[in-house]
This record gives structure tokens, C-alpha cells and sequence, in this order.
């Protein structure tokens, strides 16, 4: 049985679709894959770069350790890195410059994940 058969939101445009998506990609990764598990238009939506560029990525405090090694996560954050996701790419930048010793990097590194974890915090 589809999704066709309860509503008309198969006529939705894919405009739409992205819009809704990128709605519920802002909230949490979970939330993201749920939606897209729904019907093929949701999929397609889910696939797109915007999409990509907007989902929320949890801090790398909020992140359990095993995500780093994982192969599919490394594919997942490998994907959304080549689309330009904002976050992804500053903490490969620092981690970057923390590996080379680099004492500003690390002080940078530091603030924004003290900064971060108190916005957590207040919310």
C-alpha cells in the first residue's frame, strides 16, 4: 500500500519536498533518515545538496567515539563534507591545524566547544 492512497501529497512539488525536508533536517539526523524512509519523493528530497548543507550535526562532544571509525559514518560525513556542510568543514579545518600543533587552533578548538556546551546547557 502507498502513500498515495491516503492523501494527494504525492502531488506535493519537489519544491515543497525540499522545503519540508530541510524542516525536519535541521532538527536531527534521525529525524532526517525517519522522513526519508516514508515515501520516494521524500527520498529524492533527502538527496538533495541543500538538504545536505542544513541537517544538524550533533557537537563532537554529543557524538559518540566509535562514529569516527565506523565506515558508514565516515561515508555519511564524507557525503555531506563534498556539499559544503558548514560545520563539517570547520571541525575538519581545526582538527587540521591540531594535528599540526598549532596553538591558535587549539585554543579555538577549545572556546567553540566550551561555547558550545553551554548553549546546550541554557537550552
Amino acid at each position: 500500500m502507498t502513500i498515495d492512497h491516503f492523501s494527494n501529497i504525492a502531488y506535493l512539488s519537489s519544491n515543497i519536498w525540499v522545503a519540508l525536508t530541510i524542516k525536519v533536517a535541521s532538527n536531527s539526523i534521525r529525524d532526517l533518515c525517519s522522513l526519508r524512509m516514508t515515501c520516494k519523493a521524500a527520498r529524492d528530497a533527502g538527496n538533495a545538496d541543500i538538504v545536505h548543507r542544513i541537517v544538524y550535526i550533533p557537537p563532537p562532544y554529543a557524538t559518540q567515539w566509535w562514529w569516527s571509525i565506523k565506515t558508514e559514518a565516515r561515508r555519511f560525513f564524507n557525503r555531506y563534507m563534498a556539499t559544503g556542510h558548514p560545520e563539517l568543514l570547520f571541525r575538519v579545518a581545526l582538527q587540521e591545524l591540531f594535528m599540526r600543533c598549532h596553538e591558535v587552533a587549539k585554543y579555538a578548538l577549545s572556546m567553540t566547544l566550551l561555547l558550545r556546551m553551554d548553549d546546550d546547557k541554557a537550552k
